[in-house]
Parts: C-alpha cells; structure tokens; sequence
C-alpha cells in the first residue's frame, strides 16, 4: 500500500507499507531507493490479520500527516517522520482489528474484537483526541467483513454474515448494530467495493 503526504517533510514524500509484515518504507529520491523507517521506542507497528479486500487506511494530511491503520493490537496512530527515517506508533484499543477504519461524523471509527468476542467501536478526531467507545450488544458472528462505506448518517462494514453498522441517532449520539443478511442472500467481496447510491 502506497501513501503520498507531508511526513514532516516540505513536499510529498511516498510511503510503503506492508501490511501482513507491518513494514514501512520511504522512498528517497535522491538514491532512487526504498529504505525502512524504523520504530521510536514507543513500539514497533503491529500487523493485521485482515484481508487485501477488507484492508484500507485512513489519512490524515498535514506538515506532519497521520496514517490510521487496522491492526492486531487496534487502530494504529502512525506519525512517519523520513527526515529521521523513523515512526512513532500509538495503538487504541488494544485488540484486534476486525474491520478497516473509515471517516464518520469528522471521526475516524474502527470496530475491534474483544477477547470476550464482543465488537467496540474506537474512535478518534484529527486532533488525535479518543472518544468514548461504542459498543455493540451482544456477540455476534459477522464473518468476514469487507471494506466499510459511510455517508453522513450511517458507516456500513458489510461482512459475510450481515452488516456491521454506526448510525447517528436523533440525539447525536452513535450506535452500533448488526443486521443479518436476508434468508437466500449471500455476500460476494469479489466484485470490489461497496457502492452507495444518491437515494442512499
């Protein structure tokens, strides 16, 4: 995966990321070459068990540009700086990622597995200010999920065996549920993306 930003750089610096191997890279113009950032003491990046299909990234551009990324350990907060060839790394959550995370209500959210087998939303502003979680009732078996949509009243991670939702209520707050397919429908990530329509 490829991202184009500020890392506390003046122009666009290229990243690369592999994802199942949690590795970092920033190309250097000048030598015409990759070469890997390495982790502050804070930690190391964690990997991801997700899917090519379900896996994506949040951005959030500036001088210095943050990467939202899913996780084993949670959502990662990735602060790449390639002057110094090196990254900081915060996880939220602390379990792992069952979805990507996608930009809802100027948040980012993404749905966690505890090791009780219930799903949390975690959830972060561009500020990198947490919010309260959000969680949903109930263990559910949501099967794979693929990449998650979202417009200004719902975020949909739509798994193999339902939909995974965020919906804004009446009162501004946000709830989670799970509703399963209908009796002979059967979900096919194959096709790509999801795609919402203008009447929603």
């Amino acid at each position: 995966e490829f991202f184009s930003a500020r890392f506390g750089t003046a122009g666009q610096a290229l990243l690369a990321l592999d994802p199942r191997k949690a590795a970092l890279h920033a190309w250097l113009p000048g030598s015409k070459r990759w070469l890997a950032l390495q982790a502050d003491e804070g930690g190391l990046l964690a990997e991801t068990d997700l899917g090519a299909g379900a896996w994506r990234a949040e951005l959030i551009p500036a001088f210095n540009s943050v990467l939202y990324l899913p996780t084993g350990h949670g959502l990662a907060c990735v602060h790449a700086d390639v002057a110094a060839l090196g990254y900081r790394v915060e996880h939220l959550g602390g379990a792992p990622c069952v979805g990507a995370p996608i930009r809802f209500q100027n948040r980012l959210w993404a749905p966690l597995r505890d090791d009780d087998g219930r799903i949390r939303f975690v959830n972060v502003d561009a500020q990198q200010q947490r919010g309260t979680d959000v969680l949903l009732d109930g263990v559910v078996a949501t099967g794979m999920l693929g990449a998650p949509v979202a417009y200004n009243r719902m975020a949909v991670w739509p798994g193999a065996q339902g939909q995974l939702r965020l919906q804004l209520q009446p009162d501004g707050d946000v709830a989670a549920s799970f509703t399963p397919w209908p009796a002979g429908l059967e979900a096919h990530f194959e096709f790509g993306s999801p795609y919402l329509s203008r009447d929603g």
